[in-house]
């Protein structure tokens, strides 16, 4: 099962996101994700495995800003790619372009 984790207000976002991430980690998840809105533009930072790998990629990286969205993936997740074939998001191989997250809702 996949999970998302938003945050706005007046502390910074990061912080917030990460413990909300962690609070997810029982779900079984193998990538994650941040992107945060700061000065118009939005930073991000994606990482296969749990949130520890996510942390480590973060290390030495500011990402400063009080709006953001958080990501988990389950490999068992189904994407469509841009071939218009589906497949698992834990077989996607690299430089396969994803086009949706949900295929039956596109």
């Amino acid at each position: 099962m996949c999970g998302i984790i938003g945050y706005t207000g007046k502390e910074q976002a990061l912080p917030i996101l990460l413990r909300g991430l962690r609070k997810l980690e029982y779900r079984g998840y193998d990538s994650a994700g941040i992107a945060i809105l700061h000065d118009g533009k939005i930073r991000r930072v994606r990482s296969v495995g749990k949130i520890d790998a996510l942390t480590e990629k973060l290390k030495g990286k500011e990402l400063p800003g009080s709006l953001g969205i958080g990501h988990c993936l389950h490999p068992r997740t189904v994407i469509q790619l841009s071939d218009g074939r589906t497949s698992f998001i834990r077989d996607i191989q690299s430089g396969e372009e994803v086009v949706n997250l949900d295929v039956r809702t596109h």
